[in-house]
Order: structure tokens, then sequence, then C-alpha cells
């Protein structure tokens, strides 16, 4: 299990517009969290989030990396 904060559609929406995605499968769901975790942990609480970075796999896999609240939220 995981903690993760959800994009709404607007947010992912947004996301797909200003970064468009390079391979057809996009998900743009959510933003992990924690990983590990109970399966009863609770959510996050709702928080701003912007991105700053931007890793790309070359086979398939693009992420971002986002601040929470105008901080880095996990060190790895």
């Amino acid at each position: 299990m995981y903690t993760a904060y959800v994009l709404d559609d607007a947010s992912r929406s947004k996301l797909t517009e200003r970064f468009p995605p390079l391979y057809s499968n996009f998900v743009g769901h959510h933003v992990t969290v924690q990983f590990d975790v109970p399966q009863n942990t609770k959510a996050p609480p709702q928080a701003e989030l912007r991105v700053i970075g931007y890793v790309d796999s070359g086979d398939g896999l693009e992420a971002f990396i986002v601040t929470v609240n105008s901080e880095k939220y996990r060190g790895d």
C-alpha cells in the first residue's frame, strides 16, 4: 500500500496541456507520498503541488518531481 495525493480532472488536464505526454499510455493519477504503509493509513492532508523536475526512463515511463507546499517532501 501507499499514500498519495490524487489529481483531480482539472489538475490532470492542466498537467497534460503544460507537459504533453511523450508516450501514449498517460496515467497522471497521483503523486506518491509514502510506500509500504498499512492499509488503513490516513491520506495526506490537502496540499499545493508544483512540478519542479521531470524524468524519462526512455522506455515508456515519465514522472514529475514535485514540491509539496513549497517543500521537497521525499528525499528519494
